[in-house]
């Protein structure tokens, strides 16, 4: 699959314990901060290279990890992971399949996508 970025969620770290609890409450996904091999996860958004992740702020922000190992938000990470040779990542890993975990993330009410246009960085 190769969904655009400009669809898919996009999470501040300001807001990720708000989102864990959202999630939780309002879709019954509950999330788990874990370490898995950087091998078993896979990207659904097309994108192809690693700008996404030059602000260093952002670098040791957790990608989160749907129950089928698909990354939902740090796409741009999980790239950058990959090219420095990363063998593990500290993901919020999601108990729920990808097309539900991405459909509440961007109901979430502090999330956005960059369709939305250009958006400050919160950490």
């Amino acid at each position: 699959m190769c969904i655009p970025r400009k669809l898919m969620p996009q999470i501040d770290q300001a807001d990720m314990e708000e989102l864990l609890k959202y999630l939780d409450q309002e879709w019954c996904i509950t999330g788990s901060l874990v370490h898995l091999p950087l091998g078993v996860l896979r990207m659904e958004q097309c994108l192809h290279d690693t700008r996404a992740a030059t602000n260093p702020l952002l670098r040791d922000k957790p990608l989160l990890v749907s129950a089928d190992y698909n990354v939902v938000d740090g796409n741009g990470r999980y790239l950058m992971y990959q090219k420095e040779g990363h063998q593990d990542v500290c993901v919020y890993y999601f108990n729920q399949p990808f097309a539900h975990v991405t459909l509440a993330c961007l109901a979430f009410p502090k999330a956005y996508r960059y369709a939305d246009g250009p958006q400050p960085y919160r950490i």
